[in-house]
């Protein structure tokens, strides 16, 4: 299912596309519901627990303004690009993977800065070299956030591009707005994906 969000508010977005897709998947086993010019839309982890609630795997991804080169790259080109899967639990808790494809949350490394601190843990960001550094003002003066696992990171960040901006036929990479970029909209895409395990085994 196709989705044009027209730029609205992205939970109410998001609520409409996992709603669809959680009766699609109670329909046909599956679903993917796909969300083209969106905006943020909170924890990817509320989504897809809206499908594991319901007895279904669920899947969430968005993708987001660049702020991340791609491996051994030191120009932004994709975001944070969040990743999640829930699984129910009965009467346990789900199993909840929820997270970025960066190493960090970009806002550990501002709240750093506005916490004062000078240094933050190798492996969160970049200068604008491309180069490791745990300096902050280094990081967030022409820096960027390092990707999750190097040239891992930059794989599972285009695997989301191309899930959600791709099969949407939205904006990706460089196209796409922001909260620190002025003067357009932020035209994010996301893809939400349910399975009914019910359709492999009991779901007991």
């Amino acid at each position: 299912l196709h989705y044009h969000g027209e730029n609205g508010l992205g939970a109410p977005i998001s609520k409409t596309c996992c709603t669809h897709g959680i009766r699609i998947a109670k329909e046909q086993g599956m679903s993917i519901v796909v969300a083209r010019e969106s905006n943020h839309f909170g924890m990817a982890a509320f989504w897809s627990q809206m499908y594991s609630a319901e007895g279904l795997i669920g899947m969430a991804f968005c993708n987001a303004s660049a702020m991340v080169p791609p491996w051994q790259g030191r120009v932004p080109r994709v975001g944070t690009n969040p990743i999640c899967v829930s699984v129910p639990g009965g009467q346990e808790a789900p199993w909840l993977l929820d997270m970025a494809t960066t190493t960090v949350a970009a806002g550990k490394i501002y709240k750093a800065w506005i916490n004062g601190y000078h240094q933050i843990p190798p492996g969160w960001a970049l200068d604008s070299e491309g180069v490791p550094t745990t300096d902050v003002d280094a990081a967030l003066h022409g820096g960027s956030v390092a990707p999750l696992g190097g040239y891992k990171g930059s794989g599972l960040a285009l695997m989301v591009e191309i899930l959600t901006a791709v099969l949407s036929g939205g904006a990706i990479a460089t196209e796409m707005g922001g909260i620190r970029i002025r003067g357009r909209p932020m035209r994010v895409n996301q893809c939400f994906i349910g399975i009914d395990i019910s359709r492999f085994m009991p779901l007991d």
